[in-house]
């Protein structure tokens, strides 16, 4: 992890769990994220996202906090660094991560040729 002075010693994020009103556990690819992001250590779409998380998995109203990702990021739905997948730690997630060099579906994976 790196040195925030919103990083706890359980690895908890306070500017996240501000915004989600509830505990948030970071990663050192989340704190890193938020390390390069134009505003750094404070709200900024890796925090926002991470709260998002937080509320979804607790099926708590979010609305509030995708309005503000909305005007973050106007003209992206979505952002796949910010979907719940990513924030999974685990040795599936390892895994996944370590083969998607060489694993990576193709444009016809999936279709059946219809005769």
């Amino acid at each position: 992890m790196i040195h925030c002075a919103h990083l706890t010693p359980d690895n908890q994020c306070d500017v996240a769990q501000a915004m989600a009103g509830c505990h948030v556990k970071t990663s050192p690819s989340a704190c890193n994220a938020c390390q390069n992001e134009t505003n750094p250590r404070a709200i900024n779409v890796v925090a926002i996202g991470m709260a998002l998380v937080n509320k979804k998995r607790r099926k708590q109203d979010a609305s509030e906090l995708q309005s503000l990702l909305k005007s973050y990021l106007p003209d992206q739905e979505e952002p796949t660094t910010l979907r719940i997948t990513a924030y999974k730690p685990g040795p599936g997630s390892e895994l996944r991560k370590m083969l998607a060099w060489f694993a990576r579906p193709s444009d016809t994976c999936g279709n059946r040729l219809e005769t």
